[in-house]
C-alpha cells in the first residue's frame, strides 16, 4: 500500500554523541536539545566505527555498545519530540575514507566481520548482501590540523554521496564542492545525502535533508533512498531538489540477496 505523505520533516543526517564516539563534545542530551533548538524534527545518530577505538576481536561488544547508546537517544528524543534514526559511520583505510551506513540495525551488524579492516570492495559487497545503503561521508574533504583529507572514492563501489555541512567542509557560506558531488552522483545514479557531522554545537552552516513524515525506523530510511526519484536537500532555509536515484544495476545488487 502506498504511504501517504503529509509534510517533509527537516533531518541532520550525520550526527555523534560522545558516549561512543570521543571526538564529540555533546552527550545524547546535549545533543538531542541542541537539535531541537536548531529548528530539526530529526537526526540520524552515525557514531564511529574506528581502529582506534576497539580491537577487532571486540567487534559484537562494540556494536551492542553503539545500539544501547542509540537506544538511550531514542528515548530521550522521543519525550523531546525529536525523531532518532540508527546509522554509523566506518573508517577504513584501504583507501582511508569514511563511510555511512544507512539501513543499518543490531541484527545485521552482529553478523558482520570487523567493519574498520575491510577495503572499499569488501565494505561494499557486504551492505549490498544485507541490502545496507553505502554512502561516502565528506568524500572531498580538505586537510585540517584535526581531520586528516579524504578523496573521493570509487564510485563503482558505493551507493551514494554525502554534501558534508561541517565547519571542515565548508568556506564561508558557500558548502564546497557541491556541484562536483552532485554531478558525479548523477554521472554514476547516487543518491545524495546531507548532514552536519555534528559534534558539537559549533556549526557554522546548517544543513540537512528533507525526509518524508512517514519515516520512523533505520530501514525505512534505507528504502526511502533505494526508491525514491527525488532527493531533497535542505542547506539553511533554501531547498534543493536532485533528481537523481540508484540506477538500476545498483538496485539489483542491493536487492538480490534480500
Amino acid at each position: 500500500m502506498e504511504r501517504k505523505l503529509e509534510k517533509y520533516l527537516k533531518f541532520d543526517g550525520h550526527v555523534h554523541s560522545k558516549g561512543i564516539s570521543r571526538c564529540s563534545w555533546v552527550d545524547y542530551k546535549q545533543l538531542v536539545d541542541q537539535k531541537k533548538i536548531q529548528g530539526y524534527d530529526g537526526i540520524i545518530l552515525t557514531n564511529h566505527c574506528k581502529s582506534e577505538y576497539y580491537p577487532p576481536e571486540m567487534q559484537k561488544d562494540y556494536i551492542k555498545a553503539l545500539v544501547y547508546e542509540f537506544d538511550k537517544c531514542y528515548e530521550y528524543a522521543r519525550e523531546k519530540g525529536l525523531k532518532v534514526l540508527f546509522g554509523i559511520e566506518n573508517t577504513i583505510h584501504k583507501p582511508f575514507s569514511d563511510w555511512l551506513l544507512y539501513g543499518v540495525t543490531e541484527e545485521i551488524l552482529l553478523k558482520m566481520p570487523c567493519l574498520y579492516n575491510l577495503d572499499q570492495t569488501q565494505l561494499y559487497d557486504l551492505c549490498n548482501e544485507h541490502g545496507l545503503v553505502l554512502v561516502q561521508a565528506h568524500p572531498l574533504r580538505m586537510q585540517t590540523p584535526y581531520v586528516e583529507a579524504q578523496k573521493l572514492g570509487d564510485t563503482n563501489l558505493m551507493h551514494g554521496l554525502e554534501i558534508n555541512c561541517s565547519p571542515y567542509d565548508i568556506d564561508g557560506e558557500k558548502v564546497l564542492n557541491v556541484d562536483r558531488i552532485i554531478f558525479e552522483a548523477k554521472e554514476k545514479g547516487l543518491v545524495v545525502t546531507c548532514g552536519t557531522d555534528y559534534h558539537a554545537d559549533n556549526n557554522r552552516f546548517l544543513g540537512g535533508m528533507l525526509l518524508p513524515d512517514y519515516i520512523n525506523t533505520s530501514e525505512e530510511f534505507g528504502e526511502y533512498l533505494k526508491s525514491t526519484n527525488q532527493i531533497k536537500l535542505l542547506f539553511k532555509d533554501n531547498t534543493l531538489e536532485i533528481p537523481v536515484s540508484l540506477n538500476k544495476k545498483l538496485k539489483e545488487k542491493m536487492y538480490e540477496s534480500c
